[in-house]
């Protein structure tokens, strides 16, 4: 689905990419963002300043400044781009909400709060090491968020209705919450993936191993180490058939 130019992407180079629910921001190399797509909000005009990570929400999108502080943009219907003030590490806008990690290790959220996707869970070890601290992974939803801790202890929390916080046991490198579902890469490498499953959206191909993990409205993607990449879900406007296979 192109409705709104958000496959319109910009000439690059980009270092990191985010999709929002119909806009996309990117980041280039001297930190500039750079989005496109739907702009109602003011979700895809990204402000004049650098940034070190971006995340696109629902209808907002949220940036990390090299300082450590947050800014975010675009809709503001239940308090997602009040960014709260501090030394953050880590920044992931969600439909409605937004979530950081503190320079502190706690995780703070804003924003809408219908299903408690606001209430993170308390780090256990403040002690990680800078490395361990990196490799940290934070991933908002559509109402829920979910996490993946140094320890490589997997953690969801907010809406349950389809079983997308029932986190499976096991360590896990990587987690990406989609919209009523979630997906994960074990220690292995296989991929995991619970809660709704109405398109097979939860239902990962069989006998490969990824490095890298999207879960979207209503379809997943996975990305292999020789990369190659494996989407699955609903098909409606080709968003599960990569381009290397079109």
């Amino acid at each position: 689905m192109n409705e709104y130019g958000q496959c319109n992407a910009p000439a690059g180079p980009f270092v990191s990419v985010s999709a929002g629910a119909y806009h996309s921001c990117a980041l280039r190399p001297d930190g500039v963002v750079a989005c496109w797509g739907y702009n109602l909000h003011g979700q895809a005009v990204a402000p004049a300043a650098a940034f070190v990570q971006i995340s696109s929400g629902g209808r907002h999108s949220c940036g990390l400044r090299d300082d450590g502080s947050l800014q975010c943009w675009g809709s503001n219907s239940h308090g997602q781009s009040d960014a709260p003030s501090g030394s953050f590490l880590k920044i992931s806008a969600g439909a409605r909400h937004s979530c950081a990690l503190k320079d502190d290790l706690d995780v703070v959220c804003w924003g809408q709060d219908a299903h408690n996707q606001l209430f993170g869970p308390a780090t256990d070890n403040p002690n990680y090491s800078p490395e361990q601290i990196e490799a940290w992974i934070l991933s908002s939803g559509a109402r829920h968020s979910c996490q993946v801790d140094p320890s490589q202890q997997l953690h969801c929390w907010g809406a349950d209705i389809d079983g997308q916080t029932a986190t499976p046991a096991g360590e896990f490198v990587a987690v990406s919450a989609g919209g009523f579902h979630s997906c994960g890469i074990r220690l292995d490498g296989y991929a995991r993936c619970w809660g709704r499953n109405s398109f097979g959206q939860s239902s990962p191909p069989q006998g490969y191993t990824y490095i890298l993990i999207a879960a979207g409205a209503y379809h997943s993607c996975a990305l292999q180490e020789d990369g190659t990449t494996h989407c699955w879900g609903l098909n409606d406007w080709g968003q599960s058939i990569p381009p290397s296979q079109q």
